[in-house]
């Protein structure tokens, strides 16, 4: 295998993450909608943060490092509940929220 039948493997690879990521997103909105506005579900806030976990460790594996700090920083985010897991206020929804746009908007459309 020469550098360019790596590069072609790699790219479809790329490719076939970026799509997989799509389906993941939706993962990781139906689990922040099962938290819900009052008393925290730990059962949906383990699950957004296992997804986001995930992204944080796989997008920079496949070259979308941009993924890989918003997901982290949705896992702090979303850590924070875990750990307390009491009612969630506003700011902790808008932060969430906007953690969660965050790692959507850092996977490229294309390339």
């Amino acid at each position: 295998m020469n550098n360019d039948d790596f590069e072609r493997i790699l790219q479809k690879q790329r490719i076939a993450y970026r799509n997989a990521c799509r389906e993941k997103f939706a993962a990781l909105r139906a689990a922040w909608a099962r938290v819900g506005a009052g008393r925290a579900d730990i059962d949906a806030l383990l699950e957004l943060e296992r997804l986001a976990h995930t992204f944080a460790g796989s997008g920079p594996t496949f070259g979308f490092e941009a993924l890989g700090e918003a997901a982290r920083r949705l896992e702090r985010e979303v850590h924070r509940l875990v750990v307390t897991p009491a009612t969630t206020t506003v700011v902790q929804r808008h932060q969430i929220e906007a953690a969660i746009d965050a790692v959507e908007r850092a996977l490229p459309d294309a390339e």
